[in-house]
């Protein structure tokens, strides 16, 4: 009979062959995987730098959740923007007195800078001061003017909005002089920038004087103002202008045709009610800049 045992053995031996050839395969194909995992990372890319990033990721996590959290707990507060408070430039046309006067105002916080001109001149006044609100709808605006550095006279003003939400606004208040004392009314409001030669443009290099010619009369009066330049370059031009400015502020025609209107008057013009006729004519320096002068005139006549 043939040794079982023997048998067994055999088996066993051949065997094991086959079981490290399927092994042998196996570990290729793991380090076949392995490589090919290993070339698809990026050349720089360390082992550590995993862990690390991981790490860095769970902490920006952390940070988003803690300000998620905060912001959630005390919300962000802005501050109401000020209603009363004039946007950086403003201009303003109106009178000190009885005199046409122009101004620009520069805010930022409650500092206020700028300056002003009477409008039959071309001159530049610089003011200095600060805002304060005092109301919803109300500041008050304190300026000092000065000339050649030095406080001439000051400004007490009343910056009232009518409507919260517009930014046209009226400044009414005083200004004071200091030596000789003497105080004057002043009513601002908001101007266009087109209509003001105060801007940011370079002023001609001119000087405008007001001239007057009027006629005083018993039964009326005549009253024409109108500007006369001098320093121009040209001079020929410069007379030329001034030659017709003054020609239109003639009050010859006028007066004839006053006097002629009074002959053919069926009331009783040497009564005492009787107010008289008038003609005024009065100017504006609109523009006065990068070599333009632009002038309006306005007038105003009563003949009954």
């Amino acid at each position: 009979m043939p040794d079982k045992k023997h048998e067994n053995n055999q088996d066993k031996i051949s065997k094991k062959p086959k079981l490290n050839f399927i092994w042998v395969i196996y570990m290729c194909a793991v380090a076949l995987l392995g490589f090919l995992i290993f070339s698809l990372l990026p050349k720089n890319f360390k082992i550590e730098n995993f862990f690390s990033n991981t790490q860095k990721t769970d902490t920006q996590s952390a940070n988003q959740q803690i300000t998620q959290q905060s912001n959630t707990i005390i919300p962000a507060i802005k501050p109401e923007p000020s209603k009363s408070d004039l946007k950086s430039k403003q201009y303003f046309s109106g009178k000190i007195d009885n005199q046409n006067v122009s101004m620009v105002l520069n805010i930022a916080d409650s500092a206020v800078t700028g300056f002003y001109s009477y409008d039959h001149f071309n001159v530049s006044i610089n003011l200095k001061g600060t805002i304060e609100k005092t109301q919803e709808t109300s500041s008050v605006i304190k300026l000092d003017e000065l000339i050649d550095g030095q406080k001439n006279a000051s400004l007490e003003l009343n910056l009232e909005r009518q409507d919260p939400t517009s930014s046209d606004v009226s400044l009414i208040g005083k200004w004071v002089k200091i030596n000789p004392e003497k105080t004057l009314d002043v009513l601002l409001y908001t101007s266009f920038v087109e209509n003001s030669y105060l801007s940011n443009a370079t002023p001609n290099d001119i000087k405008i004087s007001p001239k007057t010619n009027n006629e005083n009369q018993k039964l009326y009066t005549i009253v024409y103002t109108y500007p006369e330049i001098s320093g121009l370059k040209d001079v020929k031009i410069q007379n030329t202008i001034n030659k017709s400015l003054a020609q239109f502020s003639n009050t010859a025609k006028t007066k004839t045709d006053f006097e002629d209107s009074l002959k053919g008057d069926t009331r009783n013009i040497e009564g005492p009610n009787f107010t008289g006729y008038s003609d005024e004519i009065d100017y504006h320096i609109n523009y006065n800049q990068n070599s333009l002068l632009s002038v309006e005139f306005s007038g105003y006549n009563y003949s009954g």
